[in-house]
């Protein structure tokens, strides 16, 4: 079973992505712009990161949004049936790779010991970024719903034995008399990407993360895909991606 570590300075995103450059800014008001260099370099800041769909609650009133979908770090993924985190344990991809390729339902989850949080990577100012994108958003629907995406059903329990904050919601009556309403109102596209603005592209037009224009390749990943991309931070300050 994989250990509930604590991430350092990158934990778990909502649906956007903060990125901190740090720097002096004495010193950059006196040096020449700096430029990237043609290719990633080995010393780039590395980050696995992944889409998944999770419901979100946003406060005490019930307030929520069940097609809820977020940015989080691999390894702050669970399998929900052995309750391994995605690590990089030769079991820990076992479980990722099973989870890429399983369309019907990915079978993961948050771990339960960490709250939704905007996830926050640094940089240093000159520095690089490479990002390992995976679209873990489901691309079937998973009966009774009819759309895919989530919510989860509160019976039988999905976690049993962790205090997930996913359960902390009305029930359904487990006579399944009296369900909840279900809303599964999940856009038709599930493809996703990671789009630093304010980043500068390192290899090609494909680290944008986009396929719009004359672009002549998709850089999106579909759902069960991986893409790499690599970014530059020119100057010190703080962007989003999306």
């Amino acid at each position: 079973m994989g250990s509930y570590e604590l991430s350092s300075d990158a934990r778990l995103g909502l649906a956007r992505f903060s990125i901190l450059i740090g720097g002096n800014e004495a010193l950059a008001q006196q040096r020449p712009p700096l430029l990237p260099k043609k290719e990633c370099p080995a010393s780039a800041l590395q980050a696995d990161v992944v889409a998944i769909d999770h419901p979100m609650i946003f406060n005490r009133l019930g307030a929520q949004n069940v097609n809820w979908m977020m940015y989080a770090l691999r390894h702050d993924v669970i399998d929900l049936a052995s309750h391994h985190t995605f690590d990089y344990s030769a079991e820990g991809e076992k479980y990722f790779q099973k989870a890429a390729i399983n369309h019907t339902s990915r079978g993961i989850a948050l771990r339960p010991d960490l709250r939704p949080r905007p996830l926050v990577l640094r940089v240093a100012e000159g520095g690089y970024l490479k990002i390992r994108f995976t679209n873990l958003l489901e691309v079937k629907p998973i009966p009774p719903h009819t759309t895919p995406g989530n919510p989860y059903d509160s019976f039988p329990d999905p976690l049993p034995g962790i205090d997930h904050p996913l359960e902390h919601a009305v029930k359904d009556d487990p006579a399944g008399k009296d369900k909840l309403f279900r809303l599964d109102d999940q856009v038709a596209s599930r493809v996703a990407g990671f789009h630093p603005q304010g980043l500068e592209l390192v290899n090609s037009i494909n680290d944008d993360s986009s396929y719009t224009g004359n672009n002549k390749v998709n850089s999106l990943a579909k759902p069960g895909e991986t893409q790499e991309y690599c970014f530059f931070a020119p100057k010190e300050g703080g962007v989003f991606s999306q």
